[in-house]
Formats: C-alpha cells, structure tokens, sequence
C-alpha cells in the first residue's frame, strides 16, 4: 500500500510537473527574470525551489514515518534479535530512502528533458544535496515513529491512516522548504558554486549531529 501508491503519486506528479515547466519557462523569458536577478541568483533561487519541491514530495511517502507502527506488538521483538539496534535502524530507513530517490532521480530526468542546455555539473550538485535531504528526512521520520509508535491496530492499513505522526513530517517540510528560501536570502550575490557547496556542508552537518544523536540515544529511541 505505502510502496504502490507512493510510485503513482511519483508518477503523476512528474507528468505534471513535465507539462506545467515548458510555461514556466515560457513566462520567465518574457518577464526576462533570468537578467532581472542575474545568473548567480537566479540559478540559485531555481535549484532551492526544486529541492523545496522534491521535499513535498518526500512528504508523500509513508514508509519511514510508520516504519515501526506496521510492526504492530511484534514491534518487540527487534529488541531480541542478535542485531545492533542501531544497525537496524539504518534498515529500516533503507526503503524510504530508495523509495525518495526514485522521486529524485525523476525530478532530475524531467527537468533535463525541458532544459537540456543546463550544466552537468548543477546536475551532481543537486543529486548530492537532494540525497543528505533524503537521508536527514528519513532519519527524523523514523525517529519520530520509534518516539512515538502506533502499535495497536487491528488492520496493517490502520497503523499508516490512523498515524497521528504525519503531521511531524508536514512541520518538518515547512522548516526545509523555509530553510531553502532563507538559503536564497543569505547567499544573494555569492558565486552559485560557493553557495551550493555551502549548503552541501550545512545539509551534512546536520546529517552527522543527527547520526551521533541517534548512535549515542539508541537504546532510549526504542525504549517503546
């Protein structure tokens, strides 16, 4: 259920996201915006709104943030197996973060469709910064499931639509993309590499303060 219909959900939203960019481009050429912010700026503002958009994408998918509540009571039974919780963890994000990526992968290749002329090189930046996104969303989803589990359910469709966690990762979605549209505030007029490397070092910092938070609280994320 989380898998399929999150692959559909992709799926539309990058049809039309491919019928709606050749308009969009259509109107900033005749606005001129590109000359308006200058080629810095406006390269930055347009890869900070496609990583803010494939943030509300990621918001779309469940597999994290109901990772533990589909395990229901036999949810405890990974505090006996002979693996490190910690290690289990990372498993239990792997399918979100494969499932987002396929949505980022996506992006990427629609966007080159429309705008072909676009540098290699913003491509692989966007690929870095769009996968520590996936990550970091994927850790938080997971640590707010084990924080807060839904594990009495009588129905497995039950642990995902009675899942009062969904509304953690709506405000974690408000804070990326406001983050992003600070982003383009405090680095206007700074040489879109630097700025892009910049937010790269910002997104990896937070990755690994999340990382040692999660290896040092282990034991007390799945005390429930």
């Amino acid at each position: 259920q989380c898998i399929f219909q999150y692959i559909f959900i992709i799926a539309i939203v990058l049809l039309l996201m491919n019928l709606f960019i050749p308009v969009i481009l259509t109107s900033f050429e005749e606005q001129d915006i590109i000359n308006e912010l200058g080629i810095n700026d406006f390269a930055l503002q347009a890869m900070c709104m496609v990583l803010g958009f494939i943030q509300i994408i990621f918001t779309l998918n469940n597999l994290s943030i109901t990772a533990i509540s589909r395990e229901g009571k036999n949810a405890v039974v990974m505090k006996y197996i002979p693996v490190p919780l910690y290690k289990q963890f990372i498993w239990k994000t792997m399918p979100n973060i494969i499932f987002n990526s396929i949505a980022i992968i996506g992006t990427l290749i629609v966007i080159y469709i429309n705008v072909p002329q676009i540098s290699i090189w913003y491509y692989i930046v966007g690929v870095i910064i769009a996968m520590l996104l996936n990550i970091i969303n994927s850790f938080l989803m997971l640590i707010v499931d084990l924080k807060k589990p839904n594990l009495d359910w009588t129905t497995e469709s039950a642990s995902v639509k009675d899942n009062g966690n969904k509304l953690y990762q709506y405000v974690t979605t408000i804070i990326i993309v406001m983050l992003f549209s600070y982003f383009t505030e405090i680095f206007k007029g700074i040489n879109i590499i630097i700025s892009l490397n910049l937010i790269s070092i910002i997104l990896l910092i937070i990755l690994i303060t999340l990382n040692i938070y999660i290896k040092k609280n282990i034991n007390k994320l799945y005390k429930k």
